[in-house]
């Protein structure tokens, strides 16, 4: 990379810069709206005192918020962040604008159980979806390209035909990941991932790892590789991975393919937001909190970090667990288990994400589904490397065009691209040494943080080339997002996009609940048992705001008793 970044020009070795936390949000056709400006602190002490609290304006809080709110309650959310959204966020530079984390979702189709979450907000009718091309996606091999259909006998067909020498083992792996998946979406107290209630030749599988179910179908390299390259989606390897996890995650975009939000991810957090404040709540942004106020063991409010006090009866962390426990609740308000829990609490790994504009226009070859990209079949061995810490030598990489997804915003000749890889969550793997961005550290200087991003950088480069020859000839704009990047915007533990590891010691009723055993507590977000995903996260932030208001709102909402408002 050349020691300057020119975007106004071509160049084959632009240098990566970071995210920048200055944004404005780009208004564009009737999905599209601006609200940053009316989101911005005010004085948030204008009421002595809320029903509910929301720490973080992320999918889960705003949800939360949003169905709180529609029941009456008051509620205030305040995120740190300038801008609402999470991990859900966009941001721009100059006419291009890139998504931080959303970047499809599924079973948006009308009935779908995305679509349905959003009707019980009275969100639907302002979010248009998108199908993102004809498949739920593409995954690419050394030597093999595999188009994953819709519906699951299209998918096992396509396996089977694949991997003719294979195809029984195929089916019957297939068959245990529909069964699996089919039990999940079974109602039933404590959401879909509590335990299975199917035959038991189905729930013998939910628990045991990814790995054991192919060794038992007796799958090879290549095969193992294609059904488990979607795994890059929850960031862990097959022999961590339950079946039951991956079942659901495949079961999602198999169910009606990919969709993606006209005017891009930051609409559904935007709407979210919005619909708060129809409701009469309060969103603002710019505002951290400082701790959680703890008496006699209930949470009856919070502290800003400038020492302001907020009361509530009610507080939900969209903070990720281990940070509600250990840094906003603090370890001398916790039981001695769950203290000991929260700190065994694994992050789930992040992701390095390179936004690039190119001087291509990637129509005509490419339908744009997301294309998984993988160098080399052994799965597990990448993300060996990643969990020890270390930098990995090659990556699988996630490529995916907003630009192709969205039209609309496409300027001729060009095209937005964004390639996102797993990536180490430790911070000396970034060259940090102090704690990390959340503690204070600087590192947008730091010489041994600069060559790890340039290695992130070159690795993801590499990978992506083999799908588009020539790339780095014709990048006109390259900004990196590490995971130190996300962890200065969220504060998210290890940086992680994804709340808690979704490992077998970490799924079902051995991930945190909603509930806390701090009276007046709640947890909502992809840290909890409902697992991260957009669809997931609704789902936990409708369940969020049930244990609060002492109801089962997503048994109402299946049921359709959640009447709009």
């Amino acid at each position: 990379m050349t020691a300057a970044h020119h975007p106004s020009h071509p160049s084959a070795h632009p240098r990566p810069v970071d995210l920048q936390s200055a944004r404005q949000t780009k208004s564009r056709g009737a999905s599209a709206m601006t609200l940053s400006a009316d989101l911005r602190i005010g004085d948030p002490v204008a009421a002595p005192h809320w029903d509910a609290i929301v720490i973080g304006a992320g999918l889960g809080g705003l949800s939360t918020a949003a169905f709180l709110a529609r029941e009456g309650q008051r509620v205030l959310v305040l995120e740190q962040h300038e801008v609402v959204g999470g991990s859900s966020q966009s941001f721009r530079r100059g006419d291009d604008e890139f998504d931080v984390g959303l970047h499809r979702v599924g079973e948006c189709e009308p009935g779908g159980r995305t679509r349905t979450l959003l009707a019980a907000l009275g969100v639907d009718q302002h979010v248009e979806w998108l199908p993102v091309g004809p498949d739920a996606s593409t995954i690419t091999l050394p030597d093999l390209t595999v188009r994953v259909p819709v519906g699951w006998d299209a998918y096992e067909q396509r396996l089977a035909e694949t991997f003719p020498a294979e195809a029984d083992g195929v089916r019957r792996c297939v068959t245990v990941l529909r069964d699996v998946a089919a039990d999940l979406r079974v109602p039933r107290p404590g959401g879909a991932w509590a335990k299975l209630t199917g035959p038991r030749s189905t729930r013998k599988w939910a628990g045991r790892s990814l790995t054991d179910l192919f060794d038992s179908c007796g799958l090879g390299a290549s095969a193992r590789a294609v059904v488990a390259a979607e795994g890059g989606s929850y960031a862990a390897p097959p022999s961590a991975t339950p079946v039951s996890v991956h079942a659901g995650f495949l079961d999602h975009f198999l169910t009606s393919g990919a969709w993606y939000p006209r005017g891009g991810g930051q609409v559904l957090p935007e709407r979210l937001a919005q619909a708060v404040r129809d409701h009469g709540g309060e969103v603002h942004t710019g505002v951290q909190v400082d701790r959680v106020m703890v008496e006699h063991g209930r949470a009856i409010g919070v502290t800003l970090v400038d020492g302001e006090e907020l009361r509530a009866d009610a507080v939900v962390s969209n903070a990720d667990p281990r940070r509600t426990w250990l840094a906003l609740v603090g370890r001398e308000h916790l039981p001695k288990r769950l203290l000991q829990q929260a700190e065994a609490m694994e992050p789930a790994l992040p992701f390095f994400t390179l936004h690039l504009v190119l001087d291509l226009d990637l129509r005509g070859t490419w339908d744009g589904s997301t294309r998984w990209v993988h160098p080399e079949t052994d799965v597990e061995g990448v993300y060996a490397e990643l969990r020890a810490g270390r930098l990995p030598r090659r990556v699988p990489v996630m490529m995916t065009s907003r630009t192709l997804k969205d039209p609309e915003g496409a300027r001729p000749g060009r095209s937005v691209l964004e390639l996102v890889s797993p990536a180490p969550r430790e911070h000396h793997a970034w060259g940090l040494r102090a704690g990390g961005p959340a503690a204070g550290e600087r590192y947008s200087t730091n010489p041994d943080y600069l060559a790890a991003k340039q290695h992130m950088v070159d690795a993801v480069l590499a990978t992506a080339e083999t799908v588009i020859p020539g790339l780095r000839d014709h990048v006109l704009h390259c900004e990196a997002s590490t995971p130190v990047t996300h962890e200065r915007h969220t504060l998210a533990s290890g940086g992680s996009a994804l709340g808690l590891a979704v490992t077998g010691g970490q799924v079902g009723d051995r991930r945190p609940d909603v509930t806390s055993p701090v009276r007046g507590l709640f947890l909502t977000g992809s840290g909890t048992r409902h697992l991260p995903g957009v669809v997931n996260t609704l789902r936990g932030g409708a369940a969020t705001a049930g244990a609060v208001l002492g109801r089962d709102l997503l048994a109402e909402i299946a049921q359709g008793s959640v009447a709009r408002k």
